[in-house]
């Protein structure tokens, strides 16, 4: 699955920075674990999300903001199922950060109150920006009806769709723009944000045993997997496993295969909206169509007939 670890795909682009702005409701709030390369900037307009930032809890209201720093575990979630999110995730190329604050830096939340704002109002810049170049290319929402049916901030087909999520074909009037605004937030960065090495390098050193699991699941979740087995390959105690999963991704072993079997069911539905919920089960790693709808229901409030029908999939 694409979206658990994406490449990036800037290198022929001449605006390293990527603008996305969310309008979701209800279950749509969702964005499955994942990780990147890229740095990512997440900011709530408008309601409220509930976000796992290397396994640590957060609910972002109007005006909160995070960061996900560059191959951090990150999912995001609704609150409710009758929530509404307005937001903008900023995603920084990291050879681009790199190349002007240092190999693998680390950002944290500002400690002032100024630094917060600062950074929180080059993020709604960039928001408007976004919406005004949407505009201009006929999308009188502001929103790109290219991405309608993304539910993701980073959805997994997007490196196999680079020309409609990282063209850069807009006009040198707007590229300008953004540089401009993107080397203003990067001065912020350095200024508010930026943590020394030594922070930068125990979060990387943390994070590499579980990302080696977690490719493994995500390579092998229509099989059977179990904790027992997946510790004894990778020469860790059933205990170990269980609590490095909850400390760096947030959630328990079991909840994350899952996660990961969901995510790959709902990509099938929308490839096979007529195909029969056995053979969505079967090839996800479900062992029956019920464990699959309880699943389904507990993460989308709904069943998978209805979530098919309600997104009028295609």
């Amino acid at each position: 699955m694409g979206a658990l670890y994406q490449i990036e795909i800037f290198e022929n682009n001449r605006v390293p920075v990527k603008v996305y702005n969310h309008f979701m409701d209800g279950t749509t709030i969702y964005t499955p674990l994942h990780w990147h390369r890229n740095y990512e900037f997440n900011l709530t307009r408008e309601g409220r999300v509930q976000s796992y930032v290397g396994g640590v809890p957060i609910v972002k209201e109007k005006g909160q903001w995070n960061v996900v720093n560059s191959a951090v575990i990150h999912s995001d979630h609704y609150v409710d199922q009758d929530d509404h999110f307005e937001g903008v995730t900023v995603q920084i190329s990291k050879s681009f950060v790199e190349s002007w604050l240092g190999e693998d830096a680390f950002f944290k939340i500002p400690e002032s109150q100024e630094g917060y704002e600062t950074i929180r109002e080059l993020m709604l810049k960039f928001g408007e920006l976004e919406k005004k170049k949407n505009i201009a290319a006929g999308f009188a929402s502001g929103r790109d009806e290219r991405l309608k049916d993304v539910q993701w901030n980073l959805d997994k087909r997007a490196g196999d769709s680079s020309k409609a999520f990282w063209s850069d074909d807009s006009s040198t009037e707007y590229k300008l723009e953004m540089m401009e605004l993107t080397f203003r937030f990067i001065r912020a960065l350095d200024h508010y944000c930026l943590c020394d090495a030594s922070e930068s390098l125990k979060h990387k050193k943390a994070d590499e045993n579980v990302k080696a699991v977690i490719n493994f699941i995500e390579n092998n979740y229509a099989e059977s997997i179990s904790l027992g087995s997946v510790a004894e390959k990778f020469n860790y105690s059933s205990a170990h496993l269980s609590r490095m999963f909850k400390d760096k991704v947030g959630t328990n072993f079991h909840d994350y295969v899952q996660n990961v079997r969901i995510t790959n069911s709902v990509e099938w539905l929308r490839a096979n909206p007529e195909g029969l919920l056995l053979d969505c089960a079967m090839k996800n790693g479900f062992s029956n169509v019920k464990s699959f709808i309880t699943v389904f229901r507990r993460t989308f409030g709904c069943t998978p007939s209805e979530w098919v029908k309600d997104n009028q999939v295609r």
